[in-house]
């Protein structure tokens, strides 16, 4: 038997007693009410501490996923209502189609996972696409399904996308 067959066990090395004595030691202390609220209250301040000025941030526990259609779920991240723009994860199911349409603003698309396609040009995981103020893309469509990063216009009508 080498060395490092010899001690391979921690009872081979410290007695029964010890390693009680030990684990004893390691109990994690009794907390209060009020102690165990002040440290979630601390925790929550720095987690809420004020954005950098003129930052805005938007966390995750507080968005939340709306249905649009059977199988797209829009999370709104920002919005800008003057200029009629948003940014906002898109969630499409396998088989989603969204209908060609056009673009009051530009709009920006970062494929984060999956895969979408327009017609024969396909986009996966880190692609960007980005269309111009005044055009229409064909429908878009998704085979595996899809998670995108989109900066887009906001449409107050969505009945397009039932279309």
């Amino acid at each position: 038997m080498n060395e490092f067959n010899q001690i391979n066990r921690y009872e081979d090395v410290l007695e029964q007693e010890d390693i009680q004595m030990i684990s004893e030691g390691l109990s994690a202390p009794v907390l209060n009410t009020s102690v165990k609220n002040s440290m979630k209250e601390r925790v929550m301040n720095r987690i809420m501490a004020e954005c950098p000025i003129g930052g805005e941030t938007s966390f995750a526990a507080q968005q939340l996923w709306h249905r649009i259609t059977d199988k797209l779920e829009v999370k709104v991240l920002t919005q800008d209502l003057d200029k009629k723009i948003q940014t906002a994860y898109w969630r499409l199911a396998p088989g989603a189609v969204v209908p060609g349409h056009y673009h009051h603003n530009d709009e920006d698309c970062l494929v984060l996972e999956g895969d979408i396609s327009f017609g024969d040009h396909h986009l996966y995981n880190g692609d960007f696409h980005s269309m111009k103020k005044g055009t229409t893309h064909p429908e878009m469509t998704t085979t595996h399904g899809a998670l995108l990063y989109l900066k887009h216009d906001i449409h107050e009508d969505l009945s397009w996308l039932n279309s």
